[in-house]
């Protein structure tokens, strides 16, 4: 049911609206502690792009983080989804510190899941592409390539 969930999250029919927010409120927000965090993660992060209101998609990310106590590789995910909507905002500077402290967090846990490192390469990339930073944007792209398994490339 969670790989469904996820799939059905991603699909692109859903990038305007709120139908994701309403199912997400009734039915998989209380759900964190029983199915896998990291794809709780990655479904909250797929929901969180029907809000337009940035600040809100942050709020929203930020109570989920609050319910994956102990998770970290979902909790990361929640963060870098964060410094994006912050990105988006024009917040270059605090979305480059979470970035950051993602990053330094990662150098000291170990056995940490590829697609963490992935989202955070892709949100370096975008970042240094908005600098234009083009050394960094090709290494952080080169990154997220490596971590990504090429079928979930599109």
């Amino acid at each position: 049911m969670t790989d469904a969930l996820l799939e059905y999250t991603a699909d692109h029919v859903f990038d305007e609206g709120s139908d994701l927010i309403e199912l997400y409120n009734a039915l998989i927000k209380d759900t964190a502690t029983r199915i896998n965090p990291l794809k709780y993660s990655l479904i909250t992060v797929n929901v969180a792009r029907q809000f337009t209101d940035l600040e809100e998609a942050i709020k929203f990310l930020d109570a989920a983080k609050g319910r994956l106590v102990g998770k970290h590789d979902a909790i990361f995910i929640c963060q870098i989804a964060q410094a994006e909507k912050r990105l988006q905002l024009g917040q270059h500077h605090d979305s480059f510190e979470i970035l950051n402290e993602v990053k330094k967090n990662l150098e000291t846990l170990s056995d940490n899941d590829p697609k963490v490192y992935a989202h955070l390469s892709r949100a370096f990339a975008t970042y240094y592409r908005r600098k234009d930073d083009y050394e960094n944007f090709y290494k952080s792209s080169l990154q997220f390539l490596a971590f990504t398994p090429a079928s979930e490339l599109s």
